[in-house]
């Protein structure tokens, strides 16, 4: 039993919980005396056949029988008085003693039903809002329509407490809100694919680094079974990738798009294959550049293809600055410094084993000009 809370009785499951005590004393009180009166009949029946011996033995057991019996019959009414007197003061069981009947327990069952409605819906409006902000000319005046009346319909049900309309038009809201927003990231997608530079427009990237970099990346997998979408996931540490390791913290392509620091993609989205195909060939190419403006920065020349596409795809994977770094162990201390520092980059550490891999594919491409994607026992020189 609850002791020393606040002094309201509107909490449901306090309510309820009283209210079955109720219940189960109503049900005891009424029948145990009820048994008790039949075994006393069976009794004296059975004693009217014995003798009068028998009935005065059964007679003097009635009162032994009779008083715990009204005893037991009057005990709701007994504990309903005594929470009647400490229901003055801060015990909130005895104070709700009297409140927790069907009625106001299925009425606080029914406003907390509608206050968690009435949060969620918030919470849903809110989110709704910014999406018809975002489409702005581009909703229709039947989806706009559709959006008022569903909040029309909520906040009536809300207001005359209609749970079964309320949570109808809480699920109407959400599939509106999912409608719209997939209607605004479509826009976005298209708006990118616009934006974008094409494959084909990006001159001096090695077919060969592509493939190479796609064997080790993997994808996210896809929407449909025609490929024409990959899916956005969460790697798990709130880096959102879909294709080929393109992320929302794709932040050259993000600012260059208009987008800001992070490229507009959720876990679940659907995004164009176009899209990212493009995106992910113009990424390897800003790479690539790097180090080869690395190169120069470091006052290192000769490097074959081959050398540049593998450090292309380290810096792909580890990003820019550990590209540089490499380069600039390499300056001072040539391969075996490059190697040290490659191998050492397998953070973090639930992707330990297969960046490993990677970094031995990378250093078997560096040194013989292998582009497959085999993962390699470490036989060659600096392994």
């Amino acid at each position: 039993m609850y002791l020393l809370v606040t002094n309201n009785c509107e909490s449901y499951t306090l309510l309820q919980i009283i209210y079955l005590i109720k219940v189960v004393l109503q049900i005891i009180s009424i029948a145990v005396p009820v048994i008790l009166i039949v075994q006393l009949s069976i009794k004296f029946f059975k004693a009217m056949t014995l003798g009068e011996e028998a009935i005065r033995k059964v007679t003097s057991s009635v009162v032994k029988t009779v008083i715990p019996a009204i005893l037991i019959f009057f005990v709701p009414f007994i504990i309903t008085f005594a929470f009647s007197l400490l229901g003055s003061g801060d015990f909130m069981a005895a104070a709700c003693w009297e409140e927790a009947t069907y009625e106001n327990v299925q009425n606080a069952k029914t406003n907390e039903l509608i206050a968690r409605y009435k949060s969620e819906s918030e919470n849903i409006v809110e989110q709704l809002t910014v999406v018809v902000e975002k489409l702005s000319g581009n909703i229709t005046d039947e989806e706009q329509n559709e959006v008022n009346e569903i909040e029309e319909r909520l906040n009536k049900a809300l207001n005359e407490k209609n749970v079964s309309e309320a949570s109808s038009s809480v699920k109407d809201l959400k599939k509106i809100y999912r409608k719209l927003d997939t209607k605004y990231k479509e826009i976005v997608w298209e708006d990118i694919i616009s934006k974008i530079p094409k494959i084909t427009s990006i001159s001096g990237l090695n077919e060969n680094v592509v493939e190479f970099i796609m064997g080790y990346e993997g994808n996210t997998g896809y929407c449909d079974s025609s490929h024409t979408t990959y899916k956005a996931a969460n790697l798990g540490d709130g880096t959102i990738t879909a294709g080929y390791g393109i992320t929302n913290y794709t932040q050259a392509i993000a600012i260059s798009l208009g987008y800001g620091q992070y490229f507009p993609m959720s876990a679940g989205d659907c995004v164009p294959v176009t899209i990212f195909d493009d995106l992910y060939a113009n990424t390897i190419k800003s790479h690539q550049q790097a180090v080869i403006d690395a190169l120069a920065k470091n006052n290192i020349t000769g490097w074959t293809q081959n050398k540049i596409d593998a450090l292309t795809s380290f810096s792909y994977n580890a990003g820019s600055g550990s590209m540089n770094t490499a380069i600039s162990r390499y300056a001072s201390g040539g391969d075996e410094a490059l190697w040290a520092y490659m191998s050492s980059i397998v953070n973090p550490p639930k992707f330990r084993e297969g960046l490993t891999k990677r970094r031995d594919g990378e250093w078997h491409l560096y040194l013989t000009g292998d582009y497959n994607t085999g993962f390699y026992e470490r036989t060659l020189q600096y392994y």
